[in-house]
């Protein structure tokens, strides 16, 4: 758990750097609404087993000078990471998780409480409300009046409720009141509140990441852009200043749930409001845009012919057995390999890293990571490296303390 755990917080580190790079340019070229899907990167990137590799270019078929003898002087992240150790982090992990999960389930709780005590119900002041909330399928049962600071918001991701400002009627005027509940509801059309509710899952489990919270961060003004894009992508320049006044009157502060969607004010969206113009070629110039950057970031560099010949070379002709106890099993990308402790002759152990055909190539033969689940009793034979030192082997055999065998076909 603990291997897993470092290498998903590197990867997804490097994803969310890759989607904040990304975002500003996405969304100044092709809109909000674009550029708020890229968060989709990250959360796939988490779910995913491994790497699938991508298509060979020409010059990953091109092996390096001296590959071999760099990559015996580097360990990788997760190895420098995930060392032995009689700490627990496992269960300081998990305790972070509970704590953080206990404190939003706290803070929901109370908010609700709050709400209960101070909501009243909504009446509309005009048939136009009454049609607009109709248009969404929205009962005005479920539209409330709160006493409460951030209002109007959305809440609840069932049935959702939308909450309005004491003196909504005041403060906005009759043609601002449906501009306000445009926007609300169209937070609930496009399920912000299921992604915020999804970003906040991920947030638990990698509360120890402050990436993770500022990507949370950023999501929640994507989802506002976003939000504001479809409001506003088919009106009229009158109509556009109109949304960008309500906007100003709805100026609020987040000091509530983080899962409630808040009408927040900010300087980049009255710019927005009056740049973006619908357009069915920028959507899907955009859309491939974005699949690219998934899709380079989601799957890693093939291993070529070339560099397979090299690889091959660095593993004696030579057959060695280990009696071994697996300690981590590694699937990513085109790599997969073992880490085990084996005794050496003067019966000292040592640890090795045991080298496996790729993922893929175990997956076609119905090997799974389960095979080579961690434990003692494996009995491992393979082709030493040519560096002692490094402690490789090429593995030929892996035989499970059950009896079960795997061996290399190639």
């Amino acid at each position: 758990m603990r291997d897993w755990l470092i290498q998903t917080t590197l990867e997804t580190s490097v994803l969310i750097g890759v989607v904040v790079l990304a975002r500003p340019l996405i969304r100044r070229a092709f809109g909000a609404v674009l550029a708020c899907d890229l968060w989709l990167i990250p959360a796939i990137g988490v779910l995913l087993p491994t790497r699938p590799p991508r298509p060979e270019t020409v010059l990953e078929t091109i092996p390096l000078p001296a590959a071999a003898e760099v990559s015996r002087g580097l360990s990788t992240a997760v190895e420098a990471w995930a060392e032995p150790s009689t700490f627990s982090w496992e269960a300081l992990w998990l305790a972070g998780v509970c704590v953080w999960l206990a404190v939003q389930l706290v803070r929901s709780l109370r908010f609700r409480r709050h709400l209960q005590a101070k909501a009243i119900p909504f009446v509309p002041s005009s048939s136009a409300i009454v049609a607009l909330l109709d248009r969404y399928g929205m009962n005005p049962a479920r539209v409330f009046f709160a006493e409460c600071t951030g209002a109007p918001f959305v809440m609840g991701l069932i049935h959702t409720k939308v909450f309005l400002p004491m003196d909504f009627a005041q403060r906005f005027a009759a043609q601002e009141q449906q501009w306000v509940l445009t926007h609300e509801l169209t937070h609930i059309r496009r399920r912000d509140l299921w992604a915020r509710f999804v970003a906040e899952g991920f947030r638990a489990l990698f509360w120890f990441n402050p990436l993770v919270h500022w990507a949370v961060h950023l999501l929640r003004q994507d989802q506002e852009y976003a939000c504001d894009q479809a409001v506003v992508s088919r009106c009229t320049p009158q109509e556009r200043y109109r949304y960008g006044k309500a906007l100003m009157l709805g100026e609020s502060f987040e000091a509530q749930p983080s899962f409630v969607t808040f009408f927040r004010n900010n300087t980049e969206r009255y710019a927005m409001l009056g740049k973006y113009k619908e357009s069915a070629l920028r959507t899907v110039v955009g859309t491939v845009a974005c699949l690219m950057i998934g899709v380079l970031s989601l799957t890693s560099a093939p291993t070529s012919v070339a560099q397979n010949a090299a690889s091959s070379r660095e593993y004696l002709a030579s057959v060695t057995e280990l009696q071994a106890e697996i300690h981590m099993a590694k699937f990513e990308g085109t790599e997969s390999t073992l880490r085990v402790l084996a005794p050496d002759p003067s019966g000292k152990p040592q640890e090795w890293t045991v080298v496996l055909p790729p993922p893929s190539e175990l997956r076609a033969a119905g090997v799974t990571p389960v095979f080579f689940a961690p434990g003692h009793g494996y009995v491992i034979t393979g082709s030493p490296s040519v560096d002692q030192a490094s402690h490789r082997l090429f593995a030929l055999t892996v035989t499970r303390p059950d009896g079960s065998v795997w061996r290399r076909t190639e």
